[in-house]
């Protein structure tokens, strides 16, 4: 991203590294911008501008407020005790100091979900109420919709019923037949020698 002299700004594409849009005031080149899917005209550019610039302007605040209460402790403290009770050391290995932290977003959120198919992490934050509003509108349409997965039920094994011997009515349980399947006869001989007549089912 690219502040220029001329106001306007230089936002890189997020889906082509090598595509670059440019920001004029309110308005931007991308596609969502001009074919009016941004939200409020709220495109990823817009946002990603906005946001850094708030940032710079914070820093620079930040910067300006550390070195007031300095100055004027120095202008404060009396001479007799500026004066340093014996020479100072030069250091030369003193580390520059570290960079003024980034301050903490009011407003924050982060959303699961996929670009072009790759799993990405989004996160949204705000300094206020309506920039946080603002940028969550704005990446709305960024993440992919997920994919519907219909989950097909596990069948439950049923159980075969167990099939009831049919008794018949003067010699008992009767004998499942091999050759007739679902047919059942009674193994019984009766007096004079033959079998018992009696079937399941009956003819």
């Amino acid at each position: 991203m690219r502040f220029l002299e001329d106001g306007t700004v230089e936002v890189g594409s997020s889906s082509d590294p090598m595509k670059v849009y440019r920001l004029q005031g309110t308005s931007c080149e991308c596609q969502d911008f001009t074919s009016g899917k941004a939200p409020e005209g709220w495109c990823q550019h817009r946002v990603a501008a906005g946001i850094a610039k708030r940032v710079a302007q914070v820093l620079a605040q930040q910067a300006e407020d550390a070195e007031r209460p300095t100055a004027d402790a120095h202008d404060e403290m009396d001479l007799v005790d500026a004066m340093p009770e014996q020479e100072p050391v030069m250091q030369t290995d003193t580390l520059p100091p570290p960079p003024a932290a980034v301050p903490e977003a009011l407003c924050s959120a982060t959303r699961k979900g996929t670009i072009n198919g790759h799993e990405t992490l989004v996160t949204v934050r705000g300094m206020t109420a309506a920039e946080f509003a603002a940028n969550l509108q704005a990446v709305r349409d960024v993440l992919e919709a997920p994919a519907q997965h219909t989950s097909t039920p596990a069948s439950t094994p049923q159980t075969p019923a167990a099939a009831e011997t049919p008794v018949c009515q003067w010699h008992g349980p009767m004998k499942a037949s091999t050759k007739a399947v679902g047919t059942w006869y009674s193994p019984s001989r009766l007096g004079d020698g033959s079998y018992c007549k009696e079937r399941f089912p009956k003819a």
